[in-house]
């Protein structure tokens, strides 16, 4: 079985080393590309964590999400996490802008390069893909600032950046 390969990378998303998802330490940047889907209704489509995951098991979060392989590319990241966790192709996905994200206690975490895409697709119309995603919902967007700012632990660390990102208008 291959090793997923992860680019590690600096401040500036200058790669630095390839290694190993596994062999990743706290110590290590690396890279996240984030999807941010919208129907014409102004709901946005948000993702529940399988409960499985190691990682923020059932939080919730945009669309999609995840990492970026080493050569890959922030956009063909963005596409292939779509098709795989859930079905989603065809788009193209539209770069938002990409930030570092910091702990509270100062940890230096991913890059996240976030994406947007327009979508009218029913949630249950999605594939879900099993182990990755629990449940799919549309949510009124202003709902959705709202229940972020007033529990904040039910969200993805990615979800600190949304308001910044999709607000801008």
């Amino acid at each position: 079985m291959n090793k997923e390969m992860v680019d590690v990378v600096d401040e500036q998303d200058n790669v630095l080393v390839v290694k190993p998802r596994d062999e990743l330490t706290r110590e290590d940047i690396t890279r996240a590309a984030i999807l941010w889907v919208e129907n014409q209704r102004g709901q946005v489509l948000t993702q529940q964590r399988s409960l499985s995951k190691p990682v923020n098991p059932g939080a919730w979060g945009s669309a999609v999400s995840g990492g970026v392989r080493a050569g890959e590319t922030y956009e063909n990241a963005i596409v292939r996490e779509a098709a795989e966790e859930i079905g989603f192709k065809g788009f193209t996905p539209e770069p938002v802008g990409k930030r570092l994200y910091v702990t509270e206690d100062g940890r230096i975490g991913p890059i996240y390069q976030y994406f947007k895409a327009q979508c009218d697709m029913d949630a249950d119309e999605f594939t879900l893909e099993d182990g990755e995603v629990h449940a799919l919902a549309w949510v009124d967007k202003d709902e959705l600032i709202r229940d972020y700012e007033k529990q904040p632990n039910k969200y993805v660390p990615s979800a600190a950046f949304w308001h910044e990102m999709f607000y801008a208008d």
